[in-house]
């Protein structure tokens, strides 16, 4: 406390020496009894009691710049009072900003400035705010990135995905390929004149001949796992492909046995569809149901027309109580209409 108190005296003794630049108008500052006495304080090295005369004076008389400064200064150098010596040079800086201690003023302003900064860090640690401000931007920029990665990501998956697709329709080619093989025997290509040697198959096109063998070869690239193994695998595979397209030479009687066998089977699903048909219940003798637990449209549909899309008919003739949806509730009589034969 007591290399304060000297330290004080000694800033005192150099701001001191230097009134007589100050312009004379100070003098009448100077002159009050209150601040003579607290200068009188402040050179003898009392000073707290210097300290109550400047603020007495600055209080009698804002506009005492003197005293001001003094009072800075005692507060900055004696009191180590920085926050209060800040506000004091300010209010100097303001009533005197072209007096020749001006510029000191500031430097010292600075100074308190400082070190009212590191006071408020210590008290509301504002580095650990500081710290988690650089992780709160730290955590944007990462996640900005993994948008953009994302972004990148569903691009590389859309292009995988229309490659896939490729692939699949390339896959369903060659096995529709390795289907004609099984059918018919081709012409080996060593066997004709030309490495593009044509063949021709009753009302189809013709093409190259050495097709199949590009198609294997296509096949033996292909990664996917659906691919048959072989010209049976892929007879099974496309048994119910609609007929392939003429791409190699055929049997002549391919064709017709294909359709010979189409239309058997239109006339086996329709025979069958008829016989599905007239399998149904008589209808109650006053042409009324009533709706049992577990019942629904579709089945009353098959139970007394013999066809599931018969739900409607019955729907419409009970539209007054039964809902657009078709739900139908256990005990309701439903009006069933006659079968139209």
């Amino acid at each position: 406390m007591r290399i304060d108190r000297l330290v004080a005296i000694a800033a005192l003794s150099t701001f001191t020496a230097c009134d007589f630049l100050h312009d004379p108008t100070f003098d009448t500052e100077r002159a009050d009894a209150d601040y003579r006495t607290a200068m009188d304080d402040y050179q003898a090295g009392r000073l707290g009691p210097a300290l109550k005369g400047f603020t007495k004076v600055c209080a009698a008389n804002p506009s005492n710049a003197s005293a001001r400064f003094q009072l800075a200064c005692l507060l900055q150098d004696g009191e180590k009072d920085y926050l209060g010596a800040f506000c004091a040079y300010r209010e100097y800086l303001l009533q005197q900003p072209k007096s020749e201690k001006a510029k000191l003023a500031k430097d010292r302003l600075a100074v308190c400035e400082r070190e009212v900064a590191k006071l408020l860090a210590s008290k509301y640690d504002l580095n650990a705010i500081e710290k988690e401000a650089q992780v709160a931007e730290g955590l944007r920029k990462a996640l900005e990135e993994s948008k953009e990665q994302v972004a990148k990501q569903q691009k590389s998956l859309a292009d995988s995905t229309r490659r896939i697709a490729a692939l699949e329709a390339e896959t369903a080619r060659l096995k529709n390929l390795l289907r004609v093989e099984g059918e018919a025997p081709l012409v080996d290509p060593a066997n004709l004149s030309g490495a593009k040697a044509v063949v021709a198959a009753e009302d189809d096109a013709p093409v190259a001949a050495d097709a199949l063998a590009e198609a294997k070869r296509l096949l033996a690239e292909d990664e996917t796992n659906d691919a048959p193994v072989n010209v049976d695998e892929a007879k099974s595979l496309l048994a119910d492909d609609p007929e392939p397209p003429p791409m190699i030479a055929q049997d002549p009687d391919a064709k017709k046995k294909r359709e010979a066998a189409a239309a058997a089977k239109r006339e086996a699903d329709e025979k069958a569809r008829e016989q599905k048909s007239v399998k149904y219940e008589k209808h109650p003798a006053d042409g009324y149901y009533v709706v049992q637990e577990g019942d629904t449209l579709y089945k009353l549909a098959i139970r007394f027309y013999g066809r599931r899309d018969a739900w409607k008919t019955i729907r419409e003739a009970n539209k007054a109580i039964v809902s657009t949806d078709g739900r139908i509730r256990t005990g309701q009589r439903l009006k069933l209409p006659p079968v139209k034969e």
